[in-house]
């Protein structure tokens, strides 16, 4: 499901068509200016010493729900050379909201994309560039789309949507079509009844698998499998541990720059005589384990790596 937000202060324009154009059935549309939300006047700072005098209008509301949404998209056009005042408002009003809710800005920037309608570059420099500072210090990027009205001779009441390139544009943005290749290697190593696995930080979510990674240059799928694995676990295993390699796997994602990647994974089956000492030696993972197979088939994250799992224990207790 996914939020869409027109900042715009006209019905019916670019802003509020292209929402409607973009939105599928499970989507939502919200439009700013029917909202009942106050702009910063007639205060003295109560936010930063105790908390807005209008937290009663709908921004609250607004902030709460944008967390329920895989994307939330805000299109906001450009008046008198800058942001509808209307988004102006939406942004001063969010320092309360931030203030008090820190831990959720993360959680927030991750899911908020904005597509400017403005005429172009040269003439404004600056408006694309100020919506860019939400995601400053930040590892998201290409989570912002400025379209150009200038670069096709059209004036304000012309629907951008009748420009097929710019409809393509805003299309890929929202739903990126292009896919970028990816390959890894896994590890799946067993010692008795036990599998080692690993619990990693993805996009700010823990993630219950196996140690995996890229394939660097050069490297053989089999070579990748073994480093990861001792980079991620701190585990040894080598060729003399193989049992075989195992069928491989795709699937598709958006990373944190916008971008569809469809990363291929080949696993690798590998029986080990001794635990050694697990210990996580990269950041982002959380802690690595020997975890007993069901257990792990249970709670594993991803349903392929689960099913090679389960496929493999149902094996090994046939034997």
């Amino acid at each position: 499901m996914r939020l869409f937000i027109s900042f715009s202060a006209r019905k019916n324009g670019n802003s509020d068509e292209i929402a409607k154009y973009l939105s599928l059935e499970d989507d939502k549309i919200i439009f700013f200016r029917n909202l009942n939300i106050s702009s910063c006047k007639t205060c003295n700072y109560e936010c930063f010493s105790s908390e807005c005098k209008y937290r009663n209008d709908d921004i609250y509301t607004l902030y709460e729900e944008m967390k329920k949404y895989q994307k939330v998209i805000l299109i906001v056009p450009m008046y008198c050379g800058n942001p509808s005042s209307l988004y102006f408002i939406f942004n001063e009003r969010c320092q309360d909201y931030f203030m008090h809710n820190e831990s959720e800005y993360e959680n927030i920037i991750k899911r908020l994309f904005i597509i400017g309608i403005y005429g172009n570059k040269e003439q404004t420099p600056d408006f694309i560039p100020c919506f860019e500072k939400w995601f400053n210090c930040t590892k998201y990027t290409n989570h912002v789309l400025g379209i150009e009205r200038h670069k096709y001779n059209l004036k304000i009441e012309d629907s951008i949507l009748n420009i097929t390139e710019l409809k393509n544009q805003i299309d890929e943005f929202i739903n990126p079509k292009k896919v970028n290749n990816e390959e890894s290697a896994m590890a799946m190593v067993l010692f008795g009844d036990k599998i080692l696995t690993t619990n990693e930080l993805i996009y700010g979510k823990n993630t219950l698998s196996l140690p995996k990674g890229h394939k660097k240059d050069g490297e053989e799928f089999i070579d990748t499998a073994i480093r990861e694995c001792f980079e991620e676990t701190n585990i040894i295993i080598g060729t003399n541990n193989l049992v075989k390699e195992l069928p491989s796997y795709s699937y598709e994602f958006l990373n944190n720059s916008n971008q569809l990647i469809r990363k291929t994974i080949i696993p690798f089956l590998f029986i080990v005589n001794s635990e050694g000492t697990p210990l996580s030696k990269e950041e982002r993972i959380i802690s690595t384990q020997w975890m007993n197979i069901d257990e792990f088939i249970n709670n594993c994250t991803y349903d392929s790596v689960k099913k090679i799992v389960t496929d493999i224990n149902i094996n090994k207790q046939n034997r």
